[in-house]
């Protein structure tokens, strides 16, 4: 037997619901009435409500002296308001009513003393439902979830409404005033209670009851559809976790490499299986629509991925469900929302075939590296009107920052003065904080560079540490050796000459995402700062050091230093990783990630920065500039995701803005819709990326209802 349990606050809709759910078949419980039925029936409960709250009409004292209303340790046990709530020796409703609702204690007695017989006689009608070939029943109840009966519902439904609408409805209904509609109301848990404790929340605010009814059947036909389908649904997303599909060489008919055209064959093949008719672009990206064209939706994903790196506990390539995880490169990031949209359309197409409007599913090959893929589909074909990607969290990213990412460098003459620095390697890709960095240099003897790295790494929190920096003695024609001297360092007697004699510096710190810089703690940033402050021999290719400590020093995330600072109300400040740099005796290069406000695009950002490094003698090689994406928040596309994820999780939903860049950012009104739940962190591009199985099949869950809420 399938049970959905309804639940929520007085005069919210739950019976609207249950009336709706008989529709489609379900066996309607009512709590309220079933107890109404047994205050007529049922002579042991109608006499245990009259031993608490009658005592009004017992007659006066006992023989002992006491009255009827007395407790056995002498207090009162009556409510201090009038109690009699017969009328002719019957249980008179209003009146009990009037007794309860202004009193907290007296209404949870009377909760206490009837929930065992209302449930008993409900577990009762289902045990006979199901003798008669029945399935499925929906159990409604305003204390459902204090009496545990949730726990024996395969889902809950919560029921919400706005208070005003509630205060109307119970003073048409019961006949009661506004003070007693309000009574009733606050006798009873806050809607947060229920959000909280409710698989599926809906909030009956609907412009008429049928869309409301519609929005209870559609709750549970979605929910029954996917936990019949789940177990499908992982086996599929086995199956395209397989293919490791990093970019690769452009070979005929696989433009970003054979792993990742294979990876686009298994959507295709995954796609045709389950009817999907599918469009193949350029072997770049694959489509498949469903109801009346053109589609009034898109969905976008992809199904490429990073490379798998090390220290995995699992095959990154493998598929595995452990404590209820879902472990492999590319199960969130985004072959796990891949399937979840693929199976959200399936659900859709079986459920709700009359579709008005269509949605198209787009699935990509290399967003990973750049949006290669989406640029060139967009040169030939339109994007729905609404594109939502599941590439980044719940509730809706509405806003992607701007990104300004420019390589730059200068170069020098030769200049072997002692101390100096030979080389630095810094970090190896912009949009990521460099949690590594090394320096090579010579002159400066172990035991100082010992008191500097100890310095720094208090004053920067990032481990610096010094070492010999190794190599080889090479003798010349007059003979020599080498030798280690009392700092522990590898050098040359006179006839030879040592390729490192010199010391390692290497700086420790923690890799975050460019768009989080705050989060980590830049290697690269404080090597750099350390080096500068050193008692180098004065040379250009010092003077370059000591400019970048300047233009980038250590916990600067927001750009002062270099004049990009910026930020506003909608997306926050403007962010910046220092990420790359290389150097050695004749040149440097490096390169910067700066994730832009919503304000800066009002600022020339290239003509900026061009300025301040050519006063440090630096030039700027080439640059990747793109402005801010804003998608307004009150669009009627993005009320309706913010409304299904409301519905699902039972948390508010507002829009959130983001330094990251998704498939959406160069389409208008486009926006991110899932999959990371807030604040969450799921090993993206790093070792053990995992999707919570639940999550997993929620996510398709939401994804099948932002359908049927802007297309059906």
């Amino acid at each position: 037997m399938y049970i959905i349990g309804i639940t929520g606050p007085i005069a919210a809709g739950k019976t609207l619901s249950m009336q709706a759910l008989a529709r489609c078949g379900v066996l309607p419980l009512d709590c309220d009435d079933i107890y109404h039925e047994l205050l007529l029936t049922n002579t042991e409960m109608t006499n245990a409500i009259k031993a608490r709250f009658a005592c009004g009409d017992s007659g006066g004292d006992d023989e002992g002296g006491k009255s009827a209303c007395d407790g056995g340790d002498g207090a009162d046990i009556r409510n201090p308001s009038d109690t009699a709530i017969l009328t002719d020796g019957a249980i008179d409703r209003k009146k009990l009513g009037k007794v309860v609702f202004n009193d907290p204690a007296a209404l949870a007695d009377l909760s206490e003393l009837t929930h065992k017989y209302v449930l008993d006689e409900v577990d009762r009608r289902i045990l006979a439902f199901e003798k008669q070939g029945g399935s499925v029943t929906a159990v409604s109840a305003i204390k459902l979830i204090e009496f545990g009966y949730n726990k024996k519902c395969d889902i809950t439904i919560c029921i919400t409404a706005p208070i005003d609408v509630r205060i109307s409805r119970i003073m048409e209904r019961d006949r009661l005033t506004r003070e007693e509609a309000l009574s009733r109301i606050n006798a009873q848990q806050q809607d947060s209670f229920y959000r909280e404790n409710s698989d599926y929340t809906l909030h009956n605010d609907y412009e008429n009851t049928k869309k409301f009814e519609e929005a209870v059947m559609n709750t549970y036909l979605i929910d029954k559809w996917f936990n019949e389908h789940a177990d499908e649904m992982v086996a599929d997303l086995g199956e395209i976790i397989a293919i490791n599909s990093v970019r690769g060489q452009r070979e005929d008919g696989a433009p970003f490499g054979v792993k990742s055209r294979e990876a686009l064959s298994v959507g295709q093949k995954l796609l045709e299986k389950h009817g999907f008719e599918v469009n193949v672009f350029e072997d770049m990206v694959i489509t498949a629509n469903l109801g009346p064209t053109p589609p009034k939706l898109g969905i976008l994903t992809h199904l490429d991925v990073v490379e798998a790196g090390e220290h995995w506990d699992t095959d990154p390539f493998e598929l595995i469900l452990k404590e209820g995880k879902l472990y492999g490169r590319g199960v969130m990031d985004n072959k796990g929302p891949a399937i979840a949209t693929m199976y959200a359309a399936y659900c859709v197409r079986e459920l709700f075939p009359d579709l008005t409007h269509g949605v198209q599913l787009i699935f990509g090959s290399s967003e990973e590296t750049g949006f290669d893929d989406i640029a060139q589909y967009m040169k030939k074909n339109a994007m729905p009107p609404n594109v939502f990607s599941p590439d980044a969290a719940f509730p809706v990213v509405n806003i992607e920052k701007g990104r300004f990412m420019p390589a730059f460098g200068a170069k020098w003459e030769k200049d072997t003065a002692l101390p100096r620095i030979i080389s630095i390697q810094g970090g190896k890709t912009p949009n990521i904080v460099p949690n590594n960095a090394v320096a090579v240099i010579e002159g400066i003897s172990k035991k100082d560079v010992e008191a500097f790295c100890e310095k720094f790494s208090a004053k920067t929190g990032v481990t610096l540490r010094v070492s010999p920096d190794g190599g080889e003695c090479v003798v010349n024609s007059d003979g020599g050796n080498c030798v280690v001297n009392s700092d522990g360092v590898a050098c040359c007697t006179r006839g030879s000459e040592m390729t490192a004699d010199r010391l390692k510096i290497t700086a420790s710190g923690v890799a975050v995402h460019a768009s989080r810089p705050h989060l980590g703690n830049n290697a690269q940033t404080a090597l750099v700062e350390m080096l500068a402050a050193m008692p180098f021999a004065k040379s250009r290719g010092f003077e370059c050091i000591r400019a970048l400590a300047r233009l980038f020093p250590h916990g600067d995330h927001d750009g002062n230093a270099i004049g990009l600072s910026n930020q506003d109300e909608l997306s926050g400040k403007t962010t910046v990783n220092f990420g790359v740099l290389r150097y050695d005796e004749l040149e440097f290069s490096a390169c910067f990630d700066a994730r832009t406000a919503i304000r800066a695009d009002e600022n020339d950002a290239l003509e900026m920065t061009r300025e301040v490094l050519s006063r440090e003698g630096m030039k700027i090689a080439y640059y990747e500039l793109k402005k801010s994406h804003h998608t307004p928040e009150d669009t009627p596309f993005v009320q309706a995701l913010l409304r299904v994820y409301e519905q699902y999780t039972g948390l508010n939903g507002k829009c959130i803005h983001m330094g990251g860049l998704t498939y959406v950012h160069d389409i208008p009104g486009g926006v991110a819709f899932g999959c990371t739940m807030s604040a969450a962190d799921n090993n993206v591009h790093g070792a053990n990326e995992f999707f919570d199985q639940k999550q997993f099949i929620l996510c398709a869950k939401m994804f099948a209802q932002a359908i049927v809420e802007i297309c059906k």
